[in-house]
C-alpha cells in the first residue's frame, strides 16, 4: 500500500513533490533483487520535480525485517541492524542517474550507481560485502548487447536455487561479453570452487570465446569449453563428479567418478517453446549411497541383501551413460545405462523442473553376485540371453517428487 501527499507550487514555472511510504513487507517486488521473508518496515520516497528533472531520494530502516538477496545467499535476520539509501536524479525520457547504498551489521556494505542514457544502462557495484562476501561487479546493456564483469576475493553461493536460474528466461542478447575472476565461490554442501575464472564471448548465439576454468578444495577440477561455434557444443569434464554435483545442490550421495558431458545448443531464441538443448554425459568410477531412487528401482526384484546393500552401504558403478534433451523446463532421458557389480539397469523417462516430478520406467538386471556378468561376457550365452548381458530382466516403473 501506498500513501501519497502532492504539494503543487506554480509561480514562475511548473514544480511539484510528491512524497510517498511504501510498505516493505514478504515480497519479492519491493526492492529489485531483495526479497522480504519476513517482518514489516517502510520505504520513504519522494520525489521533487522541475522542468522534466525529478530528484528522487528513497530510504529505509531494514532492522525489523528479514531479507534475502539471492545472488549472493546473502540473509539478513530480523533485528540486525540495516538500512537502504537511494538517491539521483532522473530527467524524463532522456537518463537516470542514481546512487544506492545497503549497510548494517555483519560488514554489509553494498555500494553502487545506476546510470540509464536513452538505452544504456550501467550498474556498477564498487564493493560488495557481507560476512566473507568481497568483490565487485559492473553490468553494462543496450536493447541488443550485455557486457559483464565481475572480480573479488569471495562469493557465497552457498544457498542460491541454481534450479531457478536455469528455469528463468534469458533476454535474448545480438552480443554478449561476461568475465568472472574470483579467488574462491562457496558453493552448496561445503565445496568451494578455486581461482574461478570464466571468459566468454558470444555473437548471434555463436561463442567463439568461451572457456571456464576452476579447482574444487585446491585438489580436483572442472572445466567447461564452447568448442565449435559454427555448430554450438558445450564439453564439461571434471574430475570428481560427486563433488561437482554436490556444489550444485544436486546430490549429496556421490562420491568421486569422472565426469564428461557433451551438450549440443542449437542456435535458436532461448525463450522459445520448441527450443531444446541435447546431450550425452558420461560418468565413471563413483559410488553411490543411501540412493533413494536405487533402493526402491531395486524394491522391484526383491532381493533384500541387495536392498540393504543399496541403504546402508557405498554401492560403486563402473559407468553411467545418458542420452538427454532439455527444454519447456524438462529433461527428457531419451536413454540411460548404468553398469555395476551389483546390478545393471536401463531406463528413460522425464524431469520436470517447474512441478519438481520425476517419471521413469525400464530395467534393472541383478548381477547374482557376477553370474549376469560372466553370461555377458561369453559370445555365445550372450546371444541367447540378450544383448545386454544378463539372465534376470525385471521391468519396472515409478513417479517420484524431490
Amino acid at each position: 500500500s501506498t500513501k501519497v501527499n502532492i504539494n503543487i507550487n506554480d509561480k514562475t514555472e511548473f514544480s511539484h513533490q510528491i512524497k510517498s511510504s511504501i510498505i516493505l513487507e514478504n515480497s519479492k517486488n519491493n526492492i529489485p533483487g531483495i526479497e522480504i521473508i519476513s517482518g514489516k518496515s517502510n520505504l520513504d520516497v519522494e520525489l521533487i520535480s522541475k522542468n522534466d528533472v525529478t530528484r528522487l531520494t528513497a530510504k529505509a530502516n531494514l532492522k525489523p525485517v528479514h531479507f534475502f538477496i539471492d545472488s549472493i545467499s546473502l540473509h539478513k535476520e530480523e533485528g540486525k541492524n540495516a538500512s537502504f539509501k537511494l538517491d539521483g536524479i532522473i530527467q524524463e525520457g532522456k537518463s537516470q542517474k542514481l546512487n544506492m547504498i545497503l549497510s548494517g551489521e555483519d560488514g554489509l556494505q553494498i555500494s553502487g550507481y545506476l546510470n540509464t542514457e536513452n538505452q544504456h544502462t550501467i550498474l556498477n557495484f564498487r564493493e560488495v560485502k557481507y560476512l566473507n562476501n568481497n568483490f565487485s561487479a559492473k553490468i553494462t546493456t543496450t536493447s541488443k548487447s550485455l557486457d559483464v564483469n565481475v572480480d573479488g576475493e569471495l562469493i557465497d553461493l552457498s544457498e542460491t536455487n541454481f534450479s531457478e536460474i536455469m528455469n528463468k528466461e534469458s533476454k535474448d542478447y545480438k552480443s554478449s561479453k561476461v568475465k568472472f575472476n574470483i579467488k574462491k565461490v562457496k558453493m552448496k554442501n561445503k565445496v568451494s570452487f578455486d581461482d574461478l575464472l570464466y571468459l566468454s564471448e558470444c555473437y548471434e548465439q555463436k561463442c567463439p570465446v568461451s572457456r571456464f576454468r576452476t579447482s574444487i578444495d585446491d585438489v580436483d577440477y572442472a572445466s567447461l569449453e564452447y568448442i565449435d561455434s559454427e555448430k554450438p557444443k558445450w564439453v564439461l569434464e571434471t574430475n570428481n563428479g560427486g563433488k561437482l554435483l554436490r556444489s550444485l545442490g544436486i546430490s549429496k550421495n556421490v562420491r568421486g567418478g569422472e565426469l564428461a558431458a557433451y551438450i549440443n545448443s542449437p542456435i535458436s531464441a532461448a525463450n522459445d517453446k520448441n527450443y531444446k538443448t541435447e546431450g550425452f554425459v558420461r560418468f565413471k568410477n563413483f559410488e553411490t549411497t543411501k540412493n533413494k531412487f536405487l533402493t526402491r528401482m531395486v524394491g522391484f526384484i526383491s532381493i533384500p541383501g541387495l536392498i540393504g546393500t543399496l541403504t546402508n552401504s557405498n554401492v560403486p558403478f563402473d559407468e553411467i551413460s545418458t542420452n538427454f534433451s532439455y527444454g519447456n523446463k524438462e529433461i527428457k532421458i531419451i536413454k540411460m545405462e548404468a553398469r555395476g557389480p551389483y546390478f545393471n539397469f536401463f531406463t528413460k523417462g522425464n524431469i520436470n523442473l517447474d512441478s519438481k516430478k520425476v517419471s521413469v520406467r525400464g530395467q534393472v538386471v541383478p548381477s547374482l553376485y557376477g553370474l549376469n556378468q560372466l553370461m555377458g561376457s561369453m559370445p555365445l550365452l550372450k546371444y541367447m540371453f540378450g544383448k545386454r548381458g544378463g539372465i534376470v530382466f525385471t521391468p519396472f516403473s515409478f513417479e517420484d517428487s524431490f
